[in-house]
């Protein structure tokens, strides 16, 4: 899935090192998934992969949540409690949505993550946690820069490697692969009918990678037994996208599905090689060469 554009790179280079690494991209574009695969990628692969999602904890549960409490430190407090550093010791710490991390806390993650310790919840004893820590926001690049939402000595201190993650309307030769993935974890051996190959590639995914996921959920659960996937087992709102679309669909009804053909998308994502464009559709190049001898004259530029 790894191959031939430039975050692609990147995110091989991150998986081979161990710098903080900062991801980018629009909300559901897929950062936890490459968080994920950067992580069972590392050296750390076999240690812990810690998610926190800062915008779904209130701050006051923040600190005891990521430093851990002693017995009796707060209210509720009943026990002595591990925190989530403690966890990722030799591991990955991955902080999604960091721009959602109030200032108070900003500044003791940045502790943390110069100094590799922290003391727990009502304690004076400071521990050690080797961490590898990577964060995400859907925040564009410029905002983060500027101090708006994150402190300008954190942001450096966690911005070692950046990795900006495309939206899936603009890396359409993951779709397929993501799709099977997904199908795979939840039901081994189910494939994809012909039409619905042709209607996940025609899809604009406002939703991302995200939106992939669930409607493949919801495709498996549709089709019980059945072990090919069909288009009908999609969710309605993504078929009424592409409501033109017949069980056949021609390559000019394909073409004016969200403006471009996914064929000379393809294409071009592998610079000009039709056989490695036909490898990543996984259709031959026969059918390949086929379907673009279909296309008007016009369009046919690589």
């Amino acid at each position: 899935m790894f191959e031939g554009t430039q975050y692609r790179d990147h995110v091989r280079t991150a998986a081979g090192g161990d710098v903080a690494t900062l991801l980018t991209g629009e909300t559901g574009a897929g950062k936890d998934f490459y968080a994920q695969w950067i992580h069972a990628n590392s050296p750390r692969r076999e240690a812990p992969f810690v998610m926190i999602n800062c915008a779904a904890i209130t701050e006051s549960l923040f600190e005891s949540e990521l430093f851990g409490h002693e017995k009796g430190a707060f209210t509720g407090a009943v026990a002595r409690t591990r925190g989530d550093l403690y966890e990722a010791n030799n591991g990955t710490l991955f902080l999604n949505e960091i721009a959602e991390l109030p200032r108070t806390m900003q500044a003791k993650l940045l502790d943390v993550a110069e100094t590799k310790q922290y003391a727990p919840v009502g304690s004076t004893i400071r521990q050690r946690s080797n961490f590898r820590l990577i964060c995400a926001t859907n925040q564009p690049l410029n905002t983060l820069q500027d101090g708006a939402s994150l402190r300008r000595d954190l942001y450096y201190r966690i911005n070692e490697l950046h990795i900006h993650i495309p939206p899936l309307r603009e890396r359409k030769e993951e779709v397929l692969p993501l799709a099977r993935t997904f199908a795979a974890a939840l039901q081994p051996k189910r494939e994809l009918a012909d039409e619905t190959i042709d209607f996940l590639l025609c899809y604009g995914y406002p939703g991302n990678v995200r939106e992939l996921r669930h409607a493949v959920e919801h495709a498996v659960m549709n089709a019980g037994q059945e072990t090919i996937l069909r288009r009908e087992h999609f969710p309605a709102a993504m078929l009424n996208h592409c409501t033109h679309l017949h069980d056949s669909p021609s390559l000019d009804e394909i073409e004016t599905c969200h403006g471009k053909h996914v064929l000379l998308e393809m294409i071009k994502a592998c610079g000009g090689n039709k056989a490695e464009a036909a490898r990543r559709l996984q259709i031959s190049r026969k059918t390949l060469y086929e379907r673009l001898n279909a296309l008007p004259k016009c369009k046919r530029d690589t």
